[in-house]
Order: structure tokens, then sequence, then C-alpha cells
């Protein structure tokens, strides 16, 4: 993107995860400076969950930690456990480096391997 746009500041508003999806945006030359304040806004997360099985990352990602197992839900106390989940609270890091994924190191926060 350096190269398209011909400018070494170039930052992002999203997540490095790699199995996330959606629109990346961009931030270029001295917008950059404004990212700080993107960052701060309110967002919301979706999530698909899957019963079942764990796995290392937390995600369907990383390999797997348990046997797969049948799960049988009664959806009132489903509703009860997805309490936590749901309102407002502060992202917290993850438990690992988000520049690994399957073994295999990512770039870092500059774009260098």
């Amino acid at each position: 993107m350096r190269r398209i746009a011909r400018t070494k500041k170039i930052g992002h508003l999203g997540t490095l995860d790699p199995i996330a999806t959606g629109v990346l945006p961009l931030v270029l030359g001295r917008a950059t400076r404004l990212a700080q304040f993107y960052v701060r806004s309110d967002k919301i997360y979706e999530g698909v969950v899957r019963f079942g099985w764990s796995t290392g990352t937390y995600d369907r990602a990383g390999e797997a930690t348990s046997e797969k197992t049948e799960v049988e839900i009664d959806p009132v106390e489903l509703e009860r456990g997805l309490e936590k989940f749901r309102g407002e609270f502060m992202q917290t890091r993850r438990g690992f480096p988000p520049r690994r994924w399957r073994g295999s190191a990512r770039t870092n926060w500059r774009g260098n391997p």
C-alpha cells in the first residue's frame, strides 16, 4: 500500500487477526495522527460459537486441545451463560502474540518480518 499511495506513513484502524473479516480502514500520511481518536470509539463484535471442543488459541485457527464431543444444550441455560458476554466492557489483550499464527511468524507493527 505504501507503494500504491506513494507514502511512508500508513496505518490501519482494525485488527491484524488473520481470520478476521470485514473492512480494514487505512490512514495515510498526516491522517495517521487521527487514528488515536478512532480506536477509542465504540465497536461492536459479533461471533459464532461452536460447542464440543476447544483450541489452544481460543479460535477456529488453533490446534484442537480436546476431543470433539456431542453437546446437548438447554436454550435457557445457554442464554444465561451468554449474559456475561453482552454489554459494554473494556477489550483485553489475547493470551498469545498476534504475530504468530499456525506456527509461522507474521509481520510486526511496522510491516517487517
